[in-house]
């Protein structure tokens, strides 16, 4: 096994691609998304690919 000097590791090399939302998903998707992953909130992703923002289950307890 090889071992590696975790000193010398940038984050981009460890790091877990993160799950997003689109930016056209309605509030329904939003919530079934959240809680099927046990998220509490997630980063809002645009067309290109860009995080634009985070929804969470208190941004939707404001509007409902």
């Amino acid at each position: 096994m090889k071992t590696t000097n975790i000193s010398k590791l940038k984050a981009k090399e460890i790091m877990s691609k993160p799950l997003s939302i689109s930016d056209d998903a309605d509030i329904k998707e939003a919530v079934r998304f959240l809680l099927s992953h046990g998220f509490s909130g997630a980063p809002v992703i645009n067309d290109a690919g860009k995080a634009i923002g985070v929804i969470s289950f208190h941004d939707i307890a404001r509007y409902a």
